[in-house]
């Protein structure tokens, strides 16, 4: 199990992009939450296997039909141990 959290920078408010998140991670079993920031970015922190982590990212680099990705950092974290995942 590994853990990230990721921002995310375009057009990714407004637009949708949470929801498309949302059922993406509930598919794939991906453990954490979406939110919008006060900058305009997303923050995901998602916490997975990382072969299930992996092909969530695809997602996170393609985008929603609406979203227009500029930029995705991540980084590392430790596995808080989430039971479910949200939209904050």
């Amino acid at each position: 199990m590994i853990a990230r959290i990721y921002k995310i920078q375009g057009i990714v408010q407004g637009i949708g992009f949470r929801s498309f998140i949302y059922y993406r991670a509930k598919a794939l079993g991906v453990k954490g939450y979406v939110e919008n920031e006060n900058d305009g970015s997303v923050t995901v922190v998602a916490e997975s296997e990382e072969s299930t982590l992996l092909a969530f990212e695809e997602y996170l680099y393609k985008g929603s039909t609406f979203s227009r990705i500029k930029s995705i950092s991540f980084e590392e974290m430790p596995v808080y141990g989430y039971k479910d995942f949200e939209v904050r």
